[in-house]
């Protein structure tokens, strides 16, 4: 029903609606096995953390284990 307002809101004002696919995300899962690492480029981190690794309590988007 909300997607129906939305398009019908788009079509109104003349807007361009665009489609994306997400696969499911689990983010924040309980990891069943030990995973650390490093502080991701671009993030902001205290020069002293910078070549440290980060122990992992959740598990993140992306990573293989996150299911």
């Amino acid at each position: 029903m909300s997607i129906c307002i939305v398009l019908s809101i788009a079509v109104v004002l003349d807007l361009k609606v665009h489609q994306m696919d997400v696969k499911n995300a689990f983010l924040n899962s309980n990891l069943d096995e030990e995973i650390y690492m490093v502080i991701p480029e671009g993030v902001w981190a205290p020069p002293e953390m910078l070549n440290v690794a980060c122990h992992l309590n959740c598990s993140i988007y992306g990573l293989k284990q996150a299911q």
